[in-house]
């Protein structure tokens, strides 16, 4: 059991009214005495039971849940962006394993970017810079729209 996350060391009566919880399906315990002295002895009490999914982890203001997976432990849910905003963070989040359910990942945000370049796309929006809030001072935005072959931008 060497390669066990260590949970606690507890002597006497310091574990009175506390609860620990397991990071896996199996626990460890190990009740060592010296000579010196006994004592009445513990009680344990202890129950298992199936770990709880991730929250929702909600959904980016200007985008949506591409697929979701339903929040269990191993799952994932993945996100885009409505058009014109672009998806800043990781696309896919993974409800981890372990003591708690937790996304590996805070949620994504989409954002209205100041420039960039469009490519191969028959259709598309561009916004300024934070759409819908103000623009900021100063700025030069640049895009560049490039069309497939043969194509023209109207």
């Amino acid at each position: 059991m060497s390669s066990a996350r260590l949970l606690g060391t507890f002597s006497h009566s310091e574990l009175l009214g506390t609860s620990i919880n397991s990071t896996s399906s199996s626990m460890w315990l190990e009740f060592i005495t010296d000579s010196a002295n006994t004592s009445k002895g513990f009680e344990l009490q202890f129950s298992s039971f199936e770990l709880i999914k991730c929250e929702d982890p909600g959904v980016p203001q200007f985008g949506y849940k591409v697929h979701d997976e339903g929040h269990f432990a191993g799952s994932s849910v993945s996100f885009s962006c409505d058009p014109g905003y672009t998806l800043r963070g990781t696309r896919v989040l993974l409800c981890l394993t372990g003591e708690r359910r937790a996304w590996d990942q805070p949620l994504p945000t989409c954002v209205a970017e100041c420039g960039g370049t469009i490519r191969g796309e028959a259709s598309g929006r561009i916004l300024s810079p934070g759409y819908p809030t103000p623009y900021d001072h100063n700025l030069n935005c640049i895009w560049t729209i490039e069309a497939e072959p043969g194509c023209t931008i109207g």
